[in-house]
């Protein structure tokens, strides 16, 4: 029994040993009972040698996570700060270009100047150069997403309303542009895009100035205001300038008005032009045109006023040819600038007498990317007429009966002109 415990102390011993010895070689120190007992100095000693050795281990792990860590935000700050200037630069080359060419209507002057622009920027250390530089159309999908076309490509079919930049694969990093301090062999590669788009709209308002528009409100035919009707027979009326307040001639030009103020406080870039409309007819010193172009492309909307004031100083007659007014308006807007969306308002009052199909002709204008809108007044108005030139023409038909629904007419019309003023987008 005796030799029995001496062996299994001796085991006890033995393993104790190589645990502390394989403990100690990791930096940390257990000493066994009889050590404690024999050496207490010494594992003092011992003990502390150890644990300044464990904790320089401990210091220099954390100061490398440190210093790795620093390396990491330095390095993703610096690439975050060259993606920011790419954009900036991209931005302002498209915005610069997409103006340039709403202003001048000439593809290589825009491209220059925006060019001009990225070359005031920097990216990532380094002078910025543009890629490349796309002209096309900004448009809705069926989804509810929207796409940018080149005007080269098969599918474009509407107004050149935006300019598509293309950035440089800027790479930084070693060898490339500003290298950080840290980690500098690695290398990240960066392209960006920019879209900038312009809100351009060339808008002709097509009035009826047939002899009708000096009719009263009443909705009954050749019933004048009083005052016109009143004092003279009604061939006197006829061939008398219309009413200044109760004439329908006075209820449009109250209703442009209000059209002129709703496009004044959109921000897109407007110009509009007029064209009225009647028939070649001349009475003694009353002379009636079948059409005329009153007022070309502008964006001084207070125009609009002064011509229909011009108009109803004198005496309106004449028959209604409403395709002569339309096609005149086609003219107009298809000569005007290639960035603007094209608008056409078609007003009548009556029915058309004379003159070749408007249905047939805003069919035309449609497929020439031009949207007309109509607006009927009065109960002697073609209201059929006039839906089915609102539907040929891709537009909005609106019915007025009175003054008031004239003017909510002529407001909504402006309202739905479309406003977009999108830049930077890719």
């Amino acid at each position: 029994m005796v030799q029995h415990d001496h062996c299994a102390t001796d085991f006890i011993i033995s393993a104790t040993d190589f645990i502390i010895s394989e403990i100690e070689d990791t930096g940390l120190e257990i000493m066994n009972p009889m050590q404690l007992k024999s050496s207490g100095r010494k594992r003092g000693q011992r003990k502390a040698r150890c644990r300044r050795g464990a904790m320089m281990i401990l210091i220099a792990f954390v100061m490398s996570a440190v210093v790795a860590v620093t390396a990491l935000a330095v390095n993703t700050c610096y690439l975050e700060l060259a993606r920011t200037e790419l954009r900036m630069a991209l931005d302002a080359c498209a915005k610069a270009g997409i103006v340039e060419l709403g202003e001048t209507q000439i593809d290589s002057r825009a491209t220059t100047r925006a060019r001009e622009i990225g070359a005031l920027n920097t990216v990532a250390g380094k002078p910025f150069v543009m890629l490349d530089i796309l002209k096309g159309t900004y448009t809705k999908k069926s989804d509810g997403s929207h796409e940018f076309i080149p005007f080269n490509d098969s599918r474009f079919t509407g107004t050149v309303n935006a300019l598509y930049v293309t950035g440089p694969d800027i790479e930084t990093g070693a060898g490339k542009g500003t290298r950080t301090t840290l980690m500098s062999n690695i290398k990240f590669g960066m392209f960006d895009t920019s879209c900038a788009i312009r809100s351009d709209h060339d808008v002709s308002l097509v009035l009826d100035r047939s002899g009708s528009m000096a009719w009263d409100l009443s909705n009954v035919e050749y019933s004048y205001p009083v005052g016109t009707s009143g004092t003279r027979s009604r061939l006197q009326a006829y061939f008398s300038p219309p009413h200044a307040t109760q004439s329908r001639w006075a209820a449009v030009r109250s209703s442009i008005d209000i059209f002129r103020q709703v496009l004044s406080r959109t921000p897109d870039n407007i110009r509009v032009g007029m064209v009225s409309y009647s028939s070649n007819f001349t009475f003694g010193a009353c002379v009636s045109t079948r059409v005329s172009t009153d007022l070309g492309l502008t964006s001084s909307l207070n125009q609009l006023l002064i011509k229909v004031d011009s108009i109803g100083a004198k005496p309106i007659i004449g028959d209604t040819n409403i395709a002569a007014g339309l096609q005149a308006a086609i003219d107009q807007v298809s000569a005007g600038r290639v960035t603007a969306t094209k608008t056409i308002i078609l007003f009548s009052d009556g029915r058309k007498t004379e003159g070749n199909d408007p249905i047939a002709l805003a069919r035309l204008g449609r497929q020439m990317n031009i949207i007309t809108h109509t607006i009927a007044f009065s109960s002697q108005a073609d209201q059929a007429l006039m839906r089915d030139v609102a539907n040929a023409g891709g537009g909005k038909y609106v019915f007025a009966s009175n003054a008031s629904e004239l003017d909510d007419a002529f407001r909504q019309i402006a309202e739905c002109i479309p406003s977009m003023l999108i830049h930077g987008l890719n």
